[in-house]
Protein backbone atom coordinates (compact mmCIF):
# COMPACT_ATOMS: atom_id res chain seq x y z
CA UNK A 1 0.00 0.00 0.00
CA UNK A 2 2.86 2.81 0.96
CA UNK A 3 4.19 1.89 -2.58
CA UNK A 4 0.91 2.50 -4.21
CA UNK A 5 0.00 5.58 -1.88
CA UNK A 6 4.04 6.57 -3.21
CA UNK A 7 3.04 5.77 -6.99
CA UNK A 8 -0.29 8.13 -6.57
CA UNK A 9 1.44 10.91 -4.68
CA UNK A 10 4.25 10.91 -7.53
CA UNK A 11 1.48 11.62 -9.92
CA UNK A 12 0.30 13.81 -8.01
CA UNK A 13 3.67 15.81 -8.02
CA UNK A 14 3.95 15.16 -11.57
CA UNK A 15 0.87 17.08 -12.15
CA UNK A 16 1.23 19.75 -9.69
CA UNK A 17 5.03 20.89 -11.07
CA UNK A 18 2.65 21.38 -14.52
CA UNK A 19 0.57 24.00 -13.26
CA UNK A 20 -0.46 26.99 -13.43
CA UNK A 21 -3.45 29.86 -13.40
CA UNK A 22 -5.44 30.73 -16.33
CA UNK A 23 -2.91 29.55 -19.35
CA UNK A 24 -3.00 26.19 -17.30
CA UNK A 25 -6.80 25.88 -16.12
CA UNK A 26 -7.27 22.89 -16.80
CA UNK A 27 -4.38 21.43 -14.58
CA UNK A 28 -5.91 23.52 -11.92
CA UNK A 29 -9.21 21.27 -12.75
CA UNK A 30 -7.58 18.42 -12.66
CA UNK A 31 -5.67 19.09 -9.27
CA UNK A 32 -8.14 20.11 -7.71
CA UNK A 33 -10.26 16.91 -8.37
CA UNK A 34 -7.13 15.18 -7.04
CA UNK A 35 -7.33 16.88 -3.75
CA UNK A 36 -11.18 15.63 -3.47
CA UNK A 37 -10.53 12.35 -4.54
CA UNK A 38 -7.54 12.45 -1.80
CA UNK A 39 -9.78 14.17 1.10
CA UNK A 40 -12.31 11.50 -0.09
CA UNK A 41 -9.96 8.63 0.72
CA UNK A 42 -8.83 9.90 3.74
CA UNK A 43 -12.55 10.61 4.95
CA UNK A 44 -13.15 6.56 4.18
CA UNK A 45 -9.99 4.81 5.49
CA UNK A 46 -10.16 7.08 8.63
CA UNK A 47 -13.68 5.47 9.76
CA UNK A 48 -12.49 1.32 8.57
CA UNK A 49 -14.02 -0.32 11.16
CA UNK A 50 -12.35 -3.38 9.21
CA UNK A 51 -10.20 -5.12 6.55
CA UNK A 52 -13.15 -4.74 4.06
CA UNK A 53 -13.63 -1.16 4.75
CA UNK A 54 -10.06 -0.51 4.24
CA UNK A 55 -10.33 -2.81 0.74
CA UNK A 56 -13.69 -0.41 -0.27
CA UNK A 57 -11.81 2.91 0.56
CA UNK A 58 -8.41 1.42 -1.30
CA UNK A 59 -10.25 0.12 -4.50
CA UNK A 60 -12.22 3.63 -4.53
CA UNK A 61 -9.03 5.62 -4.11
CA UNK A 62 -7.48 3.68 -6.58
CA UNK A 63 -10.00 3.46 -9.10
CA UNK A 64 -10.25 7.29 -9.08
CA UNK A 65 -6.78 7.54 -9.21
CA UNK A 66 -6.43 5.63 -12.28
CA UNK A 67 -9.81 7.13 -14.22
CA UNK A 68 -7.73 10.46 -13.93
CA UNK A 69 -4.26 8.75 -15.15
CA UNK A 70 -4.77 9.55 -18.93
CA UNK A 71 -5.54 13.29 -18.48
CA UNK A 72 -2.46 13.92 -15.95
CA UNK A 73 -0.74 12.59 -18.96
CA UNK A 74 -2.19 14.82 -21.42
CA UNK A 75 -1.25 17.73 -19.18
CA UNK A 76 2.30 16.63 -18.67
CA UNK A 77 2.48 15.93 -22.68
CA UNK A 78 0.76 19.29 -22.89
CA UNK A 79 3.43 20.81 -20.56
CA UNK A 80 6.77 19.30 -20.39
CA UNK A 81 8.59 22.56 -19.81
CA UNK A 82 7.13 22.37 -16.23
CA UNK A 83 7.75 18.59 -15.27
CA UNK A 84 9.40 18.24 -12.11
CA UNK A 85 9.88 21.94 -11.04
CA UNK A 86 8.73 22.14 -7.52
CA UNK A 87 9.84 25.30 -6.65
CA UNK A 88 8.72 27.28 -9.90
CA UNK A 89 5.13 26.69 -9.20
CA UNK A 90 3.21 29.84 -10.88
CA UNK A 91 2.23 32.59 -8.56
CA UNK A 92 -1.68 32.00 -9.49
CA UNK A 93 -0.97 28.18 -8.64
CA UNK A 94 0.81 28.18 -5.55
CA UNK A 95 -3.10 28.17 -3.52
CA UNK A 96 -4.03 24.84 -5.26
CA UNK A 97 -0.57 23.56 -4.80
CA UNK A 98 -0.62 24.13 -1.52
CA UNK A 99 -4.14 22.38 -0.82
CA UNK A 100 -2.42 20.04 -2.45
CA UNK A 101 0.69 19.56 -0.54
CA UNK A 102 -1.77 19.36 3.02
CA UNK A 103 -4.08 16.87 1.49
CA UNK A 104 -1.55 14.68 0.44
CA UNK A 105 -0.20 14.80 4.07
CA UNK A 106 -3.31 14.72 5.36
CA UNK A 107 -3.87 11.13 3.75
CA UNK A 108 -0.92 10.21 4.59
CA UNK A 109 -0.82 10.35 7.90
CA UNK A 110 -4.32 9.36 8.12
CA UNK A 111 -3.98 6.14 6.05
CA UNK A 112 -0.39 4.69 7.96
CA UNK A 113 -1.77 3.66 11.25
CA UNK A 114 -4.55 2.01 9.09
CA UNK A 115 -2.40 0.38 7.19
CA UNK A 116 -0.65 -0.80 9.58
CA UNK A 117 -3.45 -2.57 11.62
CA UNK A 118 -4.98 -4.09 8.68
CA UNK A 119 -1.46 -4.57 6.07
CA UNK A 120 -1.36 -8.29 7.45
CA UNK A 121 -5.40 -9.15 6.28
CA UNK A 122 -5.14 -11.41 2.85
CA UNK A 123 -8.01 -8.91 1.71
CA UNK A 124 -6.32 -5.69 1.85
CA UNK A 125 -2.62 -7.27 0.68
CA UNK A 126 -4.70 -8.60 -2.77
CA UNK A 127 -6.03 -5.21 -3.47
CA UNK A 128 -3.04 -3.34 -2.25
CA UNK A 129 -1.09 -5.73 -4.70
CA UNK A 130 -3.95 -4.50 -7.52
CA UNK A 131 -3.57 -0.99 -6.87
CA UNK A 132 -0.04 -1.26 -7.28
CA UNK A 133 0.06 -3.29 -10.39
CA UNK A 134 -2.57 -0.87 -11.90
CA UNK A 135 -0.66 2.25 -10.50
CA UNK A 136 3.08 0.48 -12.59
CA UNK A 137 1.09 0.50 -15.82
Amino acid sequence: MKKSLAIGITLLAVLSFSCGGAKYGDVKKVMNEMIGVMDSYSTSIAAAQNADDVVKSMEAFGGAMIKMQPEMEKLNAKYPEMKGKKDEVPEELKETFKKLEASTQKMVEVSGPVMIKYMQDPKVMEAAKKMSEAFSK
